[in-house]
């Protein structure tokens, strides 16, 4: 989850550049959407979070470049 919560912004952002600036409704309704999706999905995150959990909690690994030891966390 927390990965779309970076993804989403970026993929909107690349959206909204492709867009003329004329079709503002357009505009509008894609950083409206966008940033209701980011929204509900950090509400997610913070509903279920374990305030009595002292570890790392939501915790996102992945590898990019195993020869390199490049990895996403």
């Amino acid at each position: 989850m927390l990965a779309l919560i970076v993804a989403i912004p970026l993929i909107a952002a690349i959206a909204l550049f492709r867009i003329p600036s004329e079709s503002k409704e357009w505009i509008r309704n894609i950083a409206l959407g966008s940033s209701g999706l980011v929204f509900l999905l950090a509400l997610g995150i913070f509903l279920g979070f374990d305030s009595s959990n002292s570890a790392m909690q939501f915790v996102h690994e992945c590898d990019w470049v195993s020869v390199l030891n490049i990895e996403f966390k």
